[in-house]
This record gives structure tokens, sequence and C-alpha cells, in this order.
């Protein structure tokens, strides 16, 4: 994600939302935490950690953005620029929020233009071996 945080950073804003450490077992030092102040420690480490491009937000202790958005891990949303659902997904698999994202900036830009009305569809992908397709399995869906 952060690569295309980069990749479309003059065409896009990208907020990730801490709700917890995504990975408990690798960093020990950041169990559950036990006041806002401790998130938001913990959350400035991960951008430090990772160098993120993407502006963090830190949920509350109670999760309540989180739980407001379907309470899933790793979850990923697109939203226009009308402020409008344009993708989302359970599951983050760059690949598939690349060609979403590209889609929604395609529309914005048409609908710019004039004349042209994007519409929704919801759609499922299914993950052989409980991975995400490659670049290659994609261009072929």
């Amino acid at each position: 994600m952060d690569q295309l945080a980069r990749d479309f950073a003059d065409q896009a804003a990208f907020v990730f939302i801490y709700i917890r450490e995504a990975h408990p077992d690798d960093f020990p030092d950041y169990a559950a935490h036990k006041s806002f102040e401790q998130k938001w420690k913990h959350a400035v480490d991960l951008r430090e950690r990772h160098q993120t491009p993407r502006t963090i937000v830190v949920d509350d202790l109670d999760g309540s953005v989180h739980r407001l958005y379907g309470g899933r891990l790793d979850t990923c949303w697109i939203v226009n620029a009308a402020g409008r659902v344009s993708y989302k997904a359970e599951w983050t698999s760059e690949p598939h929020v690349r060609k979403a994202l590209e889609d929604t900036l395609r529309v914005s830009e048409l609908t710019r233009q004039g004349g042209f009305k994007d519409f929704y569809q919801e759609s499922m992908t299914v993950i052989e071996g409980g991975r995400p397709p490659s670049k290659r399995e994609l261009a072929r869906s």
C-alpha cells in the first residue's frame, strides 16, 4: 500500500487507520493498548518503522471507527471525490487496489469532462490457496 501511496501521491489521499498492532508476535513490545497515549506512540513508531507516506489516523481505544466500518482486519476502502465508496475489500491485495484506484480516478476524470455517469457494482474474488492472485492472474480475469 505504501508503494501505491507513492505512485498516486499527486492524485489521491491515502489514510491508514491504526486500530492495533498488526503483528504483535513480531513486535512483543506492542501488546494491547492500555491508554490512548500508548496507542498514539505505537502508531508513531509504526510510521517511523515503515516510513509510510500515508496519513495515519489513530482510532480510539474502543475501536469505534474500526467497528463502524465492519470490524474486519486489513480492509481497504476507496472513496471517490464525490464521497461515494468505489471499492471495498476485506483483504488488501495490491493488484486489485491498484486497478480499482485507476478505475476510480478514470471515472472521476470522465465525470469532470461531462456526459459520463458511473455505476455501482459489487463483486467477489476467489483467492486460491489463501493468497491474493498475482498480477498475471488478475490480468486474465
